[in-house]
């Protein structure tokens, strides 16, 4: 996935940074996410969203020092989850009622 998101970033210096980061957050943030849901699978998928993010912002993001690009990696982190996890819960909700409206009686 790095590949990927190096290529959203224009010069060389500005892909190094990210890359850099990339290697040293990538476990913290994955941890993190794997807490908020409880499940190793989304939790992946999260954290792809939000480097996905950080790359796309990093023309803005990149002159911010290390410390505020990683509370606002972890921030996205932590919103994309309580966004999934309300998601899950209105999905799991929604089934839950049709399972009940479907029993014969």
């Amino acid at each position: 996935m790095l590949s990927f998101y190096l290529l959203m970033i224009d010069n060389l210096v500005d892909q190094l940074h990210f890359e850099d980061m990339y290697k040293k957050y990538k476990i913290e943030v994955m941890q993190y996410a794997t807490t908020l849901t409880k499940n190793h699978h989304d939790a992946e998928e999260i954290c792809q969203d939000a480097w996905f993010v950080i790359a796309n912002q990093f023309d803005v993001l990149k002159n911010k020092d290390e410390e505020k690009i990683k509370a606002y990696l972890i921030k996205t982190v932590k919103y994309m989850s309580f966004d999934y996890l309300r998601e899950r819960e209105r999905t799991e909700r929604y089934m839950s009622d049709r399972n009940i409206e479907n029993i014969d009686i």
